[in-house]
């Protein structure tokens, strides 16, 4: 009897300590990939963009988030290869982060498809995981084909690396 008690509690723990890892494994991801979704615009702005650039920036303006100006000046026209420039509209101002990103949807995680055990690699206690993330379009202009090279939407696996801090626990690098 002794025996079967020790075992069950011995099995217990272990399996408590396994959903402990996949559990601090979700937390990390979570902290470092779940966020807001954007893209880069333009450097500054206002943009003079290449034509190749032009129509998806056409595309903002429809939407009212950016407003596209006639460049007067030909020679600078002519250097810039396009005869508009486009500026952020005062709705696509309160869309753009800090760092000239326009955001236009949410990432969340799915679930962890797999992880190593901790690891200690020189010194350092490390776990390797795969998550499946959902990339989820908020914003109905950012479904437009003009963005299909800008925008991530549906469902796709990251690989992450966790190193195990003193004070925070796992953290994904």
């Amino acid at each position: 009897m002794k025996k079967t008690t020790l075992s069950a509690a011995l099995l217990g723990s272990f399996l408590l300590a396994g959903c402990g890892v996949e559990s601090d494994i979700k937390t990390a991801i979570k902290k470092k990939h779940e966020k807001e979704i954007c893209f880069f615009v333009a450097g500054r702005l206002p943009a003079h963009p290449w034509p190749h650039d032009a129509a998806w920036m056409d595309k903002l303006a429809d939407a009212d988030i950016m407003v596209k100006h006639e460049v007067t000046d030909k020679r600078r026209a002519a250097m810039m290869g396009t005869s508009h420039e486009y500026d952020l509209s005062s709705k696509g101002r309160k869309m753009m982060n800090d760092k000239n990103e326009l955001c236009y949807g949410k990432a969340r995680l799915v679930e962890i498809v797999d992880y190593t055990e901790p690891q200690n690699n020189n010194g350092v206690e490390m776990i390797r995981a795969q998550a499946t993330m959902k990339y989820e379009i908020t914003e109905s202009w950012a479904k437009d084909p003009a963005f299909k090279d800008k925008v991530k939407s549906g469902e796709a696996n990251i690989n992450e690396t966790l190193v195990k801090m003193a004070k925070q626990g796992w953290v994904a690098r």
